[in-house]
């Protein structure tokens, strides 16, 4: 799974402990964080799959571990 699949990330209950350790592998370092953010700098054309790539997935990482808290 890349990056930008976070953007389409449905959890799944029955898999749960699956997903976690999924989205804590996905879990970019802070150097990965910053090469990111140079790559945002270059011009390209805008689409919502770049929302997560060019942006900061650890932050929709964390959003998905909180809904799969919910999970039974």
């Amino acid at each position: 799974m890349s990056t930008i699949d976070l953007n389409h990330f449905q959890v799944d209950c029955r898999r749960k402990d699956e997903q976690v350790a999924m989205l804590q592998a996905m879990r970019q370092t802070p150097n990965e964080q910053f090469a990111s953010r140079i790559r945002a700098m270059n011009p390209f054309v805008w689409t919502s799959d770049h929302d997560v790539a060019f942006n900061n997935p650890n932050k929709y990482i964390n959003y998905h571990l909180s809904n799969l808290r919910y999970c039974p």
